[in-house]
């Protein structure tokens, strides 16, 4: 995360009690404020402003990273004024030294309980399903929905458009895929408000990412409030005007090679290698020669080794010849996809559509796809 991201996290979170540590209630200046992880960092606790809470040093220095209720028996066991966590808490009326044993209220207590900030960490921490992380990847052709950054599948962070904390829908739809550095900028402002502080933000990673992306003018202008063709000639590299219409799109995203290509994403359905479409070679299951029909159905695309060395055997006879040669390249190439399994080949169409879809969209190895490579697949 950048420095400039880094500081707006802890406006927000030094914003929450206007200045004031959540448990001693003491004021302190930004600068003297630290972070303190709610849940800890060392028991799954994230890094989201949700579960952080100002605190000063002394009270922080305290928490290290044990619970809440924990937090609290300490503050009871110390019943000693020469703590800056204790004093503060009694000048602040937070410790009831009346009661036996003492009573303790954090600062935060007096706006929403212990229940209420661990749902809103519970919310803001959702796991999202991963085909519906990969719905989302789609949406935009592998780029944030803001500074138009291309992105790879691991490092897209799933947002809520209207936060869950303000009323917002969990589902898809109340979704956006974003980089982590406009997902920090935004934390849980509405767009008009982000598109502000952008501007007001040169020197941050998503100003300049909408910079080089044309997305700067007298205002901000999100990526994915750009028309469709304007976003796929982004997306391909390629001027607007190259793209004259929509007819002619779909003429070319409906054309029998084209379809051909991106049945399977780009990759050999054979070997499951990502292959570029001057590269493809397309292949009939069961040849025509041997009276298969050339049809979409019998058409599957293939890599150049893939292609050659399949010829005009069947589905049957290319998969025996790839077990009789061990020693062959080819071979090779099946055992690094792992669709060799205990001396049977099985072929990239033949593993379930779920798996088929981790290799298409890079959850793997994390990489962006090729430039204009996913627009093929999603057109």
């Amino acid at each position: 995360m950048g420095k400039q991201s880094k500081n707006n996290k802890k406006k927000k979170v030094y914003a929450k009690f206007k200045g004031h540590c959540a448990y001693c209630g003491v004021h302190r200046p930004f600068d003297e404020m630290t972070l303190d992880h709610i849940i800890p960092k060392n028991k799954s606790g994230s890094g989201h402003e949700d579960n952080l809470f100002p605190a000063c040093e002394p009270c922080n220095s305290l928490k290290t990273d044990i619970s809440i209720e924990a937090l609290r028996i300490k503050v009871i066991k110390m019943n000693d004024l020469t703590y800056p966590s204790y004093a503060n808490g009694v000048k602040n009326g937070l410790i009831d030294v009346s009661q036996n044993p003492q009573t303790v209220t954090f600062y935060f207590e007096r706006f929403m309980s212990v229940d209420d900030v661990m749902a809103q960490i519970e919310m803001s921490t959702v796991k999202i399903a991963e085909h519906i992380q990969q719905k989302l990847y789609c949406r935009y052709e592998g780029h944030c929905a803001y500074c138009g950054v291309s992105i790879s599948f691991n490092d897209m962070v799933s947002e809520y458009i209207k936060p869950l904390s303000k009323g917002g829908k969990k589902i898809v739809e109340n979704m956006n895929p974003a980089c982590k550095s406009c997902s920090d900028m935004r934390a849980e402002l509405s767009i008009k408000n982000f598109k502000n502080l952008i501007m007001l933000s040169p020197d941050s990673l998503s100003y300049k990412n909408a910079f080089e992306n044309g997305l700067i003018g007298e205002e901000f202008t999100c990526y994915f409030q750009l028309p469709k063709m304007e976003r796929l000639a982004k997306s391909m590299g390629l001027p607007l005007n190259d793209i004259q219409s929509i007819q002619t799109l779909r003429e070319f995203c409906e054309s029998k090679p084209n379809r051909i290509y991106k049945r399977y994403g780009g990759l050999c359905s054979y070997c499951g290698i990502r292959t570029s479409f001057e590269e493809m070679r397309i292949t009939h299951g069961f040849p025509v020669s041997k009276g298969g029909k050339d049809t979409i159905a019998n058409i599957f695309p293939a890599c150049p080794l893939c292609g050659e060395t399949k010829g005009e055997l069947d589905i049957k006879e290319f998969r025996a010849l790839i077990k009789r040669s061990p020693d062959s390249d080819i071979y090779d190439k099946y055992v690094n996809a792992n669709l060799v399994k205990r001396k049977s080949i099985k072929f990239f169409w033949e593993l379930p559509k779920t798996k088929r879809l981790k290799k298409i969209i890079p959850c793997g190895n994390g990489e962006p796809l090729p430039q204009g490579e996913l627009e093929l697949i999603l057109l």
